[in-house]
This record gives structure tokens, C-alpha cells and sequence, in this order.
């Protein structure tokens, strides 16, 4: 047995009824004007929305709040609806009550009488003001990276992965013309196979590819590559992902790199063994030695997130007590000569120190930075192992001093009871 329900259609007054209640209880907005363009209806999400009462907006133009640039093209495009058209996701802004730009998309249309007679527009709106501040903030964002990548002192090239596989060379910044001696924009919308042919006997092409795919970042201490367009040398590599299916490599040449070590530290020795797989991490300090940006990498050398090292004075607070003098007078000389490097130990969160590196520039000038750029670099393992080959030099020395085999058999044993 089926029981069957009828329903019956609803009257004019009935429908007139569930219209309003569906526009009084909506989110979204919704209004109507006449053809002067002053409201004659909204729904109460223009109060939440704007912070004005209904009965402030009633009977005044859209126009009224909005700036002049803004009501100008507004008025244009509505004479345009009156003429019988209409707009569909139609960006505008309105200014709320306390004077903030609310950005809104609009779908409207002509509004006619019983008498087909156009007697206004009416139609929709949504606040896609969160959605616009977040657009703007990436842009922020990408600025500040690509200003980074500019101005900082390694290499940079930048890659996108097609949909066939194909990564292609996109851009490079100043640095990298520099290091390699050749102008990197003759590359821009080759293949890396092409721009840089000796290196498809190799693994890179693919893994830089997978960078691009997936995120996951490459490292590597030396590349070597030579070719017939002048580039040739030993790299050192980082290739992260700065967007999906983009990607960026910082590279430097790394025997310019110990020349650099051998000239600042006044020495003829140089380890070939670095940390493997560290890579630098970037640190933007205003000039207040205040940090305002640290990248991720910072976690993996001192244990910190980058939020713990962000807006702090980190030379008072994270430098060892030795080290903070050199490190302030570094500070110093990249403030007024527009670079430095020094060397130093900062504190890692689980109470030990790490040896880092640093080098900076100044680009407190450039209005997308207006800091400090710091590139970082952990040289703990560099700095144990200079300890452990002066420990045994001393060793050395201690035995060459003594003079008789009873001597060296008694030196011995009191290391080995030490």
C-alpha cells in the first residue's frame, strides 16, 4: 500500500511571501534601486556587512558610498543595465560606515514594472573582501621572495614544469649572470636540456622536475658542468618549489665560495666535507636587529620554529656572549658598506650551540625588503672537525717533545688513566 501526498501550488501572495523570507534570512545581499540608482530595498546583511542601518542607506544612491573613481565607472555600467542589460560577477567596492573598502561581485539586471517599463535595476552581492586581502597579501609575499631572490647573493633560476613534462627556464636573477658569466635571459623559454645541454647525461633534469611535481627539495654540494656557451665549474646546489609546478635553484661557485673563506679567515686550509644536504636559510633583520622573517630551514639548524625567532632582537637574545661583539660589528659594517660575513654560534633549542655562517646585504633601501637580507649556513660539522685535527696536532707535538721511549710509555698511561 503507497500513500501518495498532494501537494498544491502556491498563490501569488504565497510565492510573494517565500521570496521575502528567502531575501530577509539570506547571506548574501540583495537590493534594488530605481533609475536614479537610490536604494529601495535591502535585505539585512547590508547592515552586517556595511555597519549602516537600512534606513541610512534607503532612498540614497550607491554611489553615495563610494569614491569618486569608483562611483564614476559604477554609474557607466548602471546606465548600461537601465538600457535593458545586465552584469553578472561584476567587481566593485562600497565603503562601510567606519570608511572600510568593502569589495563585493554584483549580478544585476534591469528592473521593469507591470508594464514592462524599466523602473530601476535589482540583483545580488557577495564580500569577497577576505578573498581580495589575501590576494593582496600573496602578492606581498611573492614580492618580497622575488626581491630576495634579486638582490641575494647566490644564483637563482627559476623553472616551470608543462604539462608534458617539459621544464622550462623561466628567469634568473643578477647574481646568477654574475656567477656565471653569461646573460641567463637567452635561456628564458628553453628546455633545461637545451639551455643547458651537458646537463642531460645527468640526474638533475629529473629531479629538478620532481621538485617542480612534488616539493620535495634537491640538494646537492657539487655539480660540475662545463659547456661551450663559456659556463663552467663546480656548483653547489639548493632547488625548492616556490610554487605548484614552479620551482627555483640557488646555486654558487663553489670554489669562488673558498677563496672567499681563505681571504676573510686568513687561512690555506680548507674541508672539502660539508654538512650534507644543509642548505642556507634567509633571514630579513630591520635595523633595529629585529629578525621580521625567517624561512623554514631555520628549524632544521637550531631546533626553533621560524615564529619563535621572528620579531625578536636575536643578536641580545640568541648569539653566544663571545661572539655577539663580532657579530654587532658585522652587523655594522653591512649597514654602511652594504655587505659582511661572520661567523658565530647561536643558541639551538635544546640548550647546545651551533656554528653558523652568515652573509649579508643591505637592502633596507628597497621597498619590498627594508632589511637586512641574511643568507645562513650551519658549519657546526666544519668547526668540530677543525677542533679534532688541532686536538691532534697538539697530540702530535706532545709526543714528538718527549725524550725517551720510558717517557713516552709513561705519557701513555697517564692518557689512558685521563
Amino acid at each position: 500500500m503507497s500513500i501518495k501526498f498532494e501537494t498544491k501550488p502556491l498563490t501569488s501572495v504565497e510565492i510573494q511571501e517565500l521570496y521575502y523570507d528567502l531575501a530577509q534570512t539570506s547571506q548574501d545581499l540583495i537590493w534594488q534601486c530605481d533609475v536614479q540608482g537610490r536604494y529601495t530595498y535591502l535585505n539585512p546583511s547590508w547592515e552586517t556587512t556595511f555597519g549602516y542601518t537600512i534606513d541610512e542607506m534607503i532612498g540614497r544612491s550607491f554611489s553615495d558610498f563610494q569614491s569618486l573613481e569608483i562611483a564614476k565607472r559604477d554609474l557607466a555600467e548602471f546606465a548600461q543595465i537601465l538600457l535593458g542589460g545586465s552584469v553578472t560577477e561584476y567587481e566593485s567596492i562600497t565603503l562601510s560606515k567606519s570608511g572600510k573598502k568593502i569589495h563585493v561581485v554584483l549580478n544585476a539586471k534591469c528592473a521593469r514594472d507591470a508594464k514592462g517599463v524599466i523602473v530601476g535595476a535589482r540583483g545580488t552581492a557577495y564580500n569577497i573582501t577576505q578573498r581580495k586581502q589575501a590576494e593582496e597579501n600573496l602578492k606581498i609575499v611573492a614580492n618580497r621572495f622575488q626581491s630576495m631572490i634579486d638582490n641575494a647573493p647566490l644564483g637563482a633560476h627559476l623553472y616551470e614544469l608543462q604539462p608534458d613534462n617539459r621544464l622550462i627556464f623561466s628567469g634568473a636573477n643578477q647574481s646568477a649572470d654574475t656567477i656565471l658569466q653569461v646573460k641567463n635571459n637567452q635561456f628564458i623559454g628553453k628546455t633545461i636540456e637545451e639551455a643547458f645541454p651537458n646537463l642531460a647525461a645527468t640526474d638533475v633534469p629529473e629531479s629538478y622536475k620532481k621538485v617542480a611535481h612534488t616539493g620535495e627539495p634537491f640538494n646537492s654540494e657539487q655539480i660540475i658542468y662545463a659547456d661551450d656557451k663559456g659556463i663552467a665549474g663546480a656548483f653547489e646546489i639548493a632547488a625548492f618549489q616556490t610554487a605548484p609546478h614552479k620551482m627555483a635553484v640557488l646555486f654558487r661557485d663553489v670554489t669562488e665560495k673558498k677563496k672567499m673563506e681563505e681571504a676573510l679567515f686568513a687561512s690555506e686550509r680548507r674541508f672539502k666535507e660539508l654538512v650534507r644536504n644543509a642548505s642556507d636559510s634567509v633571514t630579513v633583520l630591520n635595523k633595529d636587529r629585529i629578525q621580521i622573517y625567517v624561512s623554514d630551514v631555520v628549524e632544521k639548524m637550531v631546533g626553533f620554529k621560524p615564529i619563535e625567532l621572528t620579531n625578536i632582537p636575536v643578536i641580545e637574545t640568541m648569539i653566544h656572549p663571545e661572539d655577539k661583539q663580532r657579530v654587532e660589528e658585522t652587523f655594522l659594517k653591512i649597514l654602511h658598506e652594504g655587505q659582511g660575513i661572520v661567523a658565530y654560534r647561536h643558541k639551538h633549542k635544546n640548550g647546545s650551540w651551533v656554528h653558523l655562517e652568515a652573509w649579508g646585504t643591505n637592502q633596507l633601501e628597497n621597498p619590498d625588503i627594508r632589511g637586512v637580507v641574511v643568507n645562513v649556513r650551519d658549519i657546526t660539522e666544519r668547526k668540530l672537525a677543525e677542533e679534532e685535527r688541532e686536538k691532534l696536532n697538539q697530540q702530535i707535538n706532545q709526543m714528538q717533545k718527549l725524550e725517551s721511549l720510558g717517557l713516552l710509555a709513561g705519557g701513555i698511561a697517564h692518557d689512558f688513566n685521563n
